[in-house]
């Protein structure tokens, strides 16, 4: 199962998610922040819902399950909003900060947790635990990341080397920051090392028979 897996993981990498506060987000599209998901379709076994905007709404949504989505990323902050909208990126508050009393939506899937309000994020800050180990992920290539075609493929960086091990494979992602490789998929049979942003495997190589790694 894709989310207990990667939900595994992540927990494993992410130490802390402490509450910056809260920020207004932009009413119109353009040139608005926390679009680090723009052009995934998919993410898992989620839906990005407006994929134009980063955005993704999940009937579950709590702040753990959006620092999850998130740290498949690899980013450094991730905002709710609005009871179940959740939203990545490296950089955050472009629009300022909210009033305090603006945040009165409990999370869809955590009463206990506050979602910020309509166009207003409470935004946290996901802090990595340092080790930089890799674990082995099977049977992800059957679930993999779906990239919206109408955006652009760099969302997701397949950077791929000669690596002829996956040992040297895991080593040249590991002398990447990790914002920048997430996880590899190493192909034996053809010695192809992919340097994956997200820690999921794109569509175009759901085909695979090769190991996923991801740190």
């Amino acid at each position: 199962n894709f989310c207990f897996v990667c939900a595994h993981c992540i927990g494993e990498k992410a130490a802390d998610v402490p509450i910056l506060g809260l920020f207004r987000r932009k009413r119109s599209p353009a040139n608005r922040d926390l679009v680090g998901l723009k052009g995934l379709a998919k993410l898992g076994p989620h839906d990005v819902t407006i994929p134009a905007q980063g955005l993704t709404s999940i009937a579950t949504m709590s702040v753990d399950l959006c620092s999850e989505l998130c740290s498949l990323g690899g980013f450094t902050y991730f905002g709710v909003q609005a009871a179940s909208y959740c939203s990545c990126d490296f950089t955050y508050g472009s629009f300022g900060t909210a009033n305090e009393s603006d945040c009165y939506m409990n999370c869809v899937g955590d009463a206990s947790q506050k979602c910020g309000n309509s166009y207003r994020n409470s935004m946290y800050k996901i802090t990595y635990l340092k080790d930089s180990s890799f674990s082995f992920i099977p049977d992800l290539v059957s679930s993999p990341v779906l990239l919206d075609a109408a955006y652009p493929a760099g969302v997701i960086s397949n950077r791929m080397s000669a690596a002829n091990t996956l040992l040297r494979c895991l080593l040249d992602c590991q002398e990447n920051p990790v914002a920048m490789c997430q996880a590899v998929l190493f192909e034996a049979s053809g010695r192809r090392c992919h340097q994956l942003t997200f820690a999921a495997i794109p569509t175009d190589l759901g085909g695979s028979d090769g190991e996923f790694w991801a740190r």
